[in-house]
């Protein structure tokens, strides 16, 4: 695909350098190759090729811009549809402002729209969503970063586990496998009504156990001796002060009681806890939750969720449709952080 000064094509093996490189000076100064070929070689849902659609300068035969489109599938009550998600893209600065960008997902969308995946999936800046309105795409909602501060009630036992004076024994959190994550997760989404990453044990172990960057831990989440949920976290430090991330949670029923006492009791075991995030679409149901439980809310836009049809008959009267589900709706949608890659 010719775009005048430049050739837009597929990703090549000895683009590698190309990308790695300006991955860190415009993205991520820890992006390597590690980093690449887990989200694209080893990703259980990839494609025959590397899905990253490539801007060459004609003048100079060397790539200046690139797009990754992820495959990944995501799954209604028990069926499972491919789509791709936009990451990892970005253009050299003084090739910016030229429509490349928009030439990247119109060479994936000739090349892969009726040919497999069925929507580009996108978590972009707000700042960038009404571009990417002008260029097709739907936005469904904004995903919020809600920072919860730490009760003042917790207190520490002598043997390191923690809880809240008034809480009761009814909620148990404990350390688990991914086999057990994912037997949770199908109990789940069985019934399930949402639109969600379809969390098979390949992709739980690929998500999981061997993301390169972040370490998760896993939690099986019992109301009364019953499993009734699964909760994902991760924790940094900084300043000696810890903030905890909720990256995943399943919830039998989407009890949200039960997420924000889960909450309380993920965050009771850290040391030096300064804040919790979670990331999420505005929820009144868990927000009251969470203050019921003792938490301090602060939210900010983070991501705006976009889709794009790549298959004719996901398209209904101007209205993203799939079966009976309107993808156009925020209802219809579960996202949390491990969906943003």
């Amino acid at each position: 695909m010719l775009h005048e000064d430049y050739i837009v094509r597929w990703f090549e093996d000895n683009d590698l350098r190309y990308y790695t490189a300006g991955m860190k000076k415009n993205l991520f100064f820890s992006y390597n190759e590690r980093r690449f070929r887990w989200k694209f070689i080893e990703n259980p849902a990839r494609l025959p090729f590397t899905s990253i659609v490539a801007v060459e300068s004609r003048a100079t035969g060397k790539p200046v811009g690139f797009n990754g489109f992820l495959p990944m599938r995501l799954r209604m009550r028990e069926e499972s549809f491919l789509v791709v998600q936009g990451v990892d893209g970005y253009v050299e600065p003084k090739h910016r402002g030229k429509g490349l960008f928009a030439a990247t997902i119109e060479f994936m969308a000739q090349r892969l729209g009726g040919n497999g995946p069925e929507l580009l999936v996108g978590f972009n800046a707000p700042a960038a969503t009404a571009a990417a309105v002008r260029a097709g795409s739907v936005q469904v909602g904004v995903i919020h970063d809600t920072i919860l501060k730490k009760p003042r009630r917790w207190k520490r036992k002598a043997n390191g586990k923690s809880v809240r004076r008034e809480d009761s024994a009814r909620i148990e959190v404990i350390p688990c496998g991914i086999g057990e994550v994912s037997r949770v997760y199908e109990e789940w989404a069985k019934n399930a009504s949402h639109v969600h990453t379809h969390r098979s044990l390949e992709y739980l172990t690929w998500r999981i156990l061997k993301d390169p960057v972040t370490s998760y831990e896993c939690f099986l989440i019992e109301v009364e001796g019953e499993d009734r949920g699964y909760a994902v976290s991760s924790a940094t430090t900084e300043n000696d002060l810890t903030k905890l991330t909720i990256d995943d949670y399943m919830i039998l029923n989407n009890d949200y009681n039960v997420l924000s006492r889960t909450i309380d009791k993920l965050a009771a075991r850290q040391e030096r806890l300064n804040t919790v995030e979670i990331r999420m679409f505005p929820n009144e149901e868990l927000e009251h939750a969470l203050l019921e439980t003792g938490f301090r809310t602060e939210s900010k836009p983070a991501y705006s969720l976009i889709l794009k049809p790549l298959s004719k008959s996901i398209v209904s009267e101007n209205t993203l449709m799939r079966g009976d589900v309107n993808l156009s709706q925020l209802s219809s949608w579960y996202p949390t952080n491990l969906d943003i890659l």
